[in-house]
């Protein structure tokens, strides 16, 4: 394939690219045309053509080159565009690829590309009807909104005009503002969002984009910019309304989707990015689904797949002693980051998003799990160029706890220092006044423990060093110990024991608990279980900061 020629995005280029994600569907609000002719000038966007394929390129504030996912075209074409960007780019990364588009690459070029969910860029994706209507309990408060908007007076909602243009322009910096008195966002970003707002207004026409405002007692107090995207979605571009007006947001949010809701079954309302305000306003519609979107790099990092299953579960078993329904259990349900070299993955390990108590602080982390080198591939440095480029692609700590003290040099060696600490106890039964119910688990009981272990979660976890893990991982935990045989038991106080009996005695992985209350707590799990001994086993918390460089990692967590 000849060299791709990047140009400008113009208007020209509308139909052919509306018609490449339609053909393909694409919900994702970066594939919206009108959201790149509007933001072209602020990221230096550019739009290219190979073959019956099109696709973008843009730049960060640091002139570092990102590509969107090529649309349009054959599978051949597509493949021959991707190996074009390959040979011409010393890093290679497609931004906001969705689910689809990463699982294409993974399929079409397998061990090539590796995928990082960035959750700042998940979209929000709503049922027109349910804003329309906003029925049910969950909705009480957005409903008491409207009706005091209703009765501050007069209000209409209608189709904006170009009259309307300069009091909207006017809504936007009083927003703005607001924003620079807070410190919220950066100017330059706040500056490129209006003249993004500026280049919609002034050709809403030519893209497609209707526009509506919203009025109360004749001044106008909210207004809502968006474009038609596939036949059944719209999205949603702009939406600002005044934060002296209660309920202005939620009664253009509800009138817009009545006027919609007969021509649109979903309205994608974008994302948050990262804004906390922004993330709670948009999740409080409830039955909302999220768009995921990933940066994608090209290299020799890869998450395994579903054809990649064997040889991940292989090379789990070729470092780890368990049976092969566990090991096929763990990768199943993780997502594995695999090294390769010369065409062969040769070391491996989970990535298991969680957090850490640190100076009163939750900490975003990752939990480095079963980390694995191929045995012949043993002593080249595979396991610390992988846990490298984990740190340095996610940009916050690891921690891990190594299954036995033999094993700490080895991480200490990939750059992890100590964290935190406990020793080994034994416990003998002996008087206890708490309670306690001990059992079996069983499929039934399994979303009731879950949601106990939620709660527990935050009524426990909120000393240094704790790990809180999400939920996700919570419910692998139960599994895994569910097949381990294990049992839980339940204390009068609403604390748990993770626990496996071994004839004379148990072996306690957890205790969810307050910490002055363990012993007296174990010594009721013995009581009921009739058993002498408890074992609550040696843990060592390792963590490795951004680049494992002390005060590096301390300027991350503090």
């Amino acid at each position: 394939m000849d060299k791709l020629i990047f140009e400008d995005i113009t208007l020209e280029h509308r139909d052919a690219w509306s018609r490449c994600i339609a053909k393909e569907n694409v919900r994702s609000c970066d594939y919206a045309f009108a959201n790149c002719f509007i933001w072209a000038g602020e990221y230096n966007e550019k739009i290219a053509t190979a073959g019956g394929c099109m696709i973008l390129s843009w730049e960060d504030e640091n002139r570092n080159r990102y590509y969107s996912f090529p649309v349009g075209g054959s599978d051949e074409e597509k493949m021959a565009l991707v190996r074009s960007l390959q040979a011409s780019e010393e890093e290679q990364v497609f931004a906001y690829a969705t689910q689809e588009q990463v699982r294409w690459l993974q399929d079409h070029f397998p061990g090539e590309y590796e995928a990082i969910p960035f959750r700042d860029a998940f979209e929000y994706v709503y049922d027109t009807e349910m804003l329309a209507e906003l029925k049910g309990g969950h909705f009480a408060g957005k409903r008491n909104h409207i009706k005091h908007f209703t009765e501050g007076g007069t209000w209409s909602f209608r189709e904006l005009e170009d009259d309307d243009i300069q009091t909207c322009l006017a809504l936007e910096d009083h927003w703005i503002n607001n924003k620079l008195e807070s410190g919220e966002d950066e100017p330059d970003s706040l500056e490129a969002e209006r003249h993004a707002l500026m280049k919609a207004l002034d050709y809403r026409k030519e893209l497609g984009i209707q526009g509506f405002v919203l009025e109360q007692n004749g001044a106008v107090v909210a207004f809502v910019l968006a474009s038609p995207q596939t036949k059944d979605q719209i999205t949603v571009h702009f939406e600002k309304a005044s934060g002296d007006v209660r309920g202005a947001y939620q009664m253009i949010n509800r009138e817009f989707a009545r006027r919609m809701k007969d021509r649109f079954a979903v309205i994608n309302r974008e994302d948050d990015a990262g804004n906390p305000g922004l993330r709670f306003a948009k999740s409080s519609y409830h039955g909302y689904r999220l768009i995921r979107n990933y940066y994608v790099y090209y290299g020799h990092y890869a998450f395994a797949g579903e054809m990649d299953r064997d040889e991940t579960v292989n090379l789990y078993l070729s470092a780890f002693d368990d049976p092969r329904r566990l090991a096929e259990f763990f990768v199943d349900r993780h997502r594995i980051l695999r090294l390769f070299a010369q065409g062969r993955a040769v070391c491996q390990a989970a990535l298991i998003p969680c957090s850490i108590m640190r100076n009163g602080k939750t900490v975003p982390a990752i939990y480095l799990y079963a980390l694995s080198t191929d045995l012949r591939q043993r002593g080249k440095g595979f396991a610390t160029e992988l846990t490298e480029h984990i740190t340095e692609r996610n940009r916050c700590p690891l921690i891990t706890v190594p299954e036995s003290e033999g094993l700490v040099p080895f991480y200490e060696k990939l750059g992890f220092k100590s964290f935190c600490s406990s020793p080994e106890k034994r416990i003998e039964r002996g008087a206890s006044e708490c309670r306690i119910t001990a059992e079996d688990i069983t499929q039934k009981e399994r979303k009731y423990i879950m949601k106990h272990l939620l709660l527990c979660r935050k009524r426990f976890c909120e000393l240094e060093g704790d790990v809180v893990w999400d939920e996700e991982a919570l419910s692998y935990a139960l599994e895994d110990h569910m097949m381990a045989d294990g049992r839980i038991a339940a204390l009068s106080d609403g604390g748990m024991i993770w626990y496996i009996k071994n004839g004379t005695g148990l072996d306690i992985s957890t205790v969810m608990d307050e910490p002055e209350k363990e012993t007296e707590a174990v010594r009721a799990l013995l009581e009921a279980e009739k058993v002498k001994t408890a074992r609550i086993p040696a843990m060592k918390v390792l963590i490795r900061g951004y680049d494992g460089n002390t005060r590096r990692m301390d300027m991350a967590l503090n």
